[in-house]
Parts: structure tokens; C-alpha cells; sequence
């Protein structure tokens, strides 16, 4: 009798250390696919911008040529600013980047030629002589 139940108590062992060995495999490869969905994610590069704000005058771009997910909250832009904010492809971005530098060249030109102007404009001495103080 002492033999059977050796027997059973063997086979009941058998069985448990086989379901405890099917657990730990079936956590290994639960770690192993959460670990290869961690590294996919990490891989993926996603943008998030908050409270952001461009000063009077400013260019501000925020934007993805990758069609990654991009997110921007309370964008403000003081006067005169421009913003471009979102996805584009890259051949759009550099387009509207060079657009904006002839834009902005041209705008210096004529900056410079009103300060030429402002200088040409007769001095209130050069029109009257020169300011003598009247005691």
C-alpha cells in the first residue's frame, strides 16, 4: 500500500511541477511580447506642445513631416506673428521656408530704403540754422 501511494503522490508532483513549468514559459512569453511592444512604442516619436506662444513679429513652425502624431494647446501668437502649426511633407515645408525668406528679404529691402528716406528728410536745424539758446 505504502508503494501506491508513493506512486500517486510522484504522479500528483509530476503533474503540478509540469503546470507550475507551462506558467512560468506562458510569463516569459507574456514579459517577452511586453517587452517588444515597449520598444515598438518607444520607437515611435510622438510630439505634445502646451501653452506655446510666438511674440509680436515671431515665425513659429511646429510641425511633423514624419505624419507622427502632433499635438499643441493655447497656441497664441502676438501681432504680426506667423505660425504654422501641423503636418506637411517635407518638400512643403522647405518650399514654404524658402517663400518666406524672399518674403522677408524683401521686406528688409524696403525696410532699409524708408530708413534711407527718413535720413534724406531736412533736419529742422538744417532748415532754420543753428538752435541758439535765449537767456
Amino acid at each position: 500500500m505504502l508503494s501506491l501511494q508513493g506512486t500517486e503522490s510522484s504522479d500528483e508532483d509530476a503533474a503540478e511541477r509540469k503546470q507550475i513549468q507551462e506558467e512560468l514559459d506562458s510569463t516569459k512569453q507574456c514579459l517577452t511580447i511586453c517587452a517588444q511592444a515597449k520598444e515598438h512604442i518607444d520607437r515611435v516619436p510622438t510630439n505634445v506642445f502646451e501653452d506655446v506662444s510666438a511674440d509680436q513679429d515671431a515665425h513659429q513652425v511646429i510641425v511633423s513631416t514624419l505624419e507622427n502624431l502632433i499635438s499643441a494647446k493655447r497656441v497664441t501668437a502676438g501681432v504680426g506673428a506667423t505660425q504654422w502649426l501641423g503636418q506637411m511633407p517635407d518638400t512643403t515645408l522647405h518650399q514654404l521656408s524658402r517663400d518666406r525668406r524672399i518674403n522677408l528679404s524683401g521686406r528688409l529691402a524696403m525696410g532699409r530704403d524708408a530708413e534711407e528716406q527718413s535720413e534724406k528728410v531736412a533736419k529742422p536745424e538744417d532748415q532754420y540754422g543753428a538752435r541758439h539758446r535765449l537767456d
